[in-house]
């Protein structure tokens, strides 16, 4: 295979395109490449102030530090595969729904990429993922612990399960996610996620990232928009 020189072998769209070519009729794309080709197909109807890309080919905040995450190459228990660098193969069997075809690519379904990052990436890793995957609309919540709970057997099903019971889908990036499973860590009641707030008068107040109504705690993560005094001040 050859590449000019000036392609940056790093992007996610080049390293999706050179594992495809590798895997051939022999498997799917998993993982973040599978999931980052759904998100793109929504954030394609989005306005481009929501064109939040979480599937970049990198471990995910606040486990990575930009180093690349290794692609997932679903294939058959007998398929030979010479090793590649940055690609993962996981010899694990496809029912014929989990595997669909997306612009040439042959990908794992939605669901069953969604079950694949709970398994292999770290806890805090794969809800990132699911909740990610649940807030678009890709999958669903209840689909998605349906599927879990279906496999019991597979390898990695225990964390999957615990990635089914922490996630929820209402988090609109990863660093909300990471918010709520800190707040959960130190073993505080479960907040409701992005919530609309409003006064006696039923006048709108403000949309906060997470509420614990029995105490009236409100909780923001800000990000680096949140810098300027301006903002600080809409704050």
């Amino acid at each position: 295979m050859y590449l000019g020189a000036g392609v940056d072998t790093s992007s996610p769209e080049v390293r999706t395109r050179i594992a495809a070519e590798i895997a051939g009729a022999r498997g799917c794309l998993g993982g973040w490449a599978a999931a980052r080709v759904y998100e793109e197909e929504v954030l394609r109807h989005l306005p481009d102030r929501a064109a939040l890309h979480v599937f970049d080919g990198r471990v995910p905040w606040p486990e990575g530090v930009g180093q690349l995450e290794p692609l997932l190459l679903c294939l058959d228990p007998q398929a030979k595969l010479t090793a590649s660098p940055g690609i993962e193969p996981l010899r694990s069997r496809l029912e014929p729904e989990d595997a669909v075809v997306v612009d040439g690519l042959r990908l794992t379904s939605p669901v069953r990429t969604a079950f694949d990052l709970a398994r292999k990436r770290t806890l805090w890793g794969g809800v990132i993922a699911v909740d990610r995957l649940v807030h678009l609309g890709i999958v669903g919540l209840d689909e998605f612990q349906e599927y879990v709970g279906r496999h019991r057997g597979k390898h990695g099903v225990r964390q999957a399960t615990k990635v089914a019971a922490l996630a929820n889908g209402r988090a609109e990036s990863p660093p909300e996610t990471v918010t709520r499973l800190l707040w959960l860590e130190a073993g505080l009641p479960q907040p409701e996620v992005n919530v609309e707030i409003f006064d006696a008068q039923g006048e709108f107040v403000a949309r906060v990232d997470m509420l614990e109504p029995r105490t009236r705690v409100a909780v923001e993560y800000d990000g680096e928009h949140h810098a300027s005094a301006a903002q600080r001040s809409r704050d």
